[in-house]
């Protein structure tokens, strides 16, 4: 008799512990997700001053505006810089969300990631592409995406937006129960 209430003892306890790590976990994840929600923002803001890209390297035969222009698509790589410690710490509760909540979580989570990968791989097709043939570059329709989604538009056309927006909605419903 004495062992059936230790068993049943320790398996309540037991669910109180995995309870409150799974609270845990779960605050952690809103956290790290709306901050690097956050942080997306930041990086995709069109504004930006002349000082966040000062530690860009120049060309020597650089011109002065292919030198504005390179500046304005550098400054999505310093803020990703600058916003690095976010995204380690959604990469890290990415991790603990795969083990309590499963790969619902961790697809939400992505979202985050693919995003800022996206504003990169932008930001890097058109900062190489400074200094081609202006004419060219200015109608095309690829150049347009990329400067689309380095910059966030007030607009209903702002697909990066709507992502995240959308991932962090289910990563809400997904863990908001876990908190009360």
């Amino acid at each position: 008799m004495t062992a059936y209430f230790a068993i049943r003892s320790l398996r309540a306890w037991r669910t109180q512990l995995v309870g409150k790590r799974r609270f845990e976990v779960a605050e952690q994840a809103i956290v790290a997700a709306y901050k690097a929600k956050e942080a997306l923002s930041w990086i995709r803001s069109p504004l930006s001053s002349s000082a966040e890209a000062k530690e860009r390297p120049r060309e020597k035969d650089e011109t002065d505006s292919q030198s504005r222009l390179r500046d304005a698509y550098f400054v999505p790589f310093k803020r990703m810089k600058d916003t690095a410690d976010d995204f380690a710490e959604l990469q890290k509760v990415r991790l603990l969300c795969k083990v309590h909540f499963g790969e619902e979580a961790v697809k939400q989570i992505d979202v985050l990631f693919r995003a800022r990968t996206e504003v990169r791989v932008a930001a890097e097709m058109l900062f190489d592409a400074v200094g081609q043939d202006p004419y060219e570059r200015a109608k095309s329709d690829f150049d347009k995406e990329c400067r689309h989604k380095i910059w966030a538009h007030e607009d209903n056309k702002d697909v990066l937006t709507k992502l995240i927006n959308t991932a962090l909605e289910e990563l809400d419903k997904l863990l908001t129960p876990y908190l009360k």
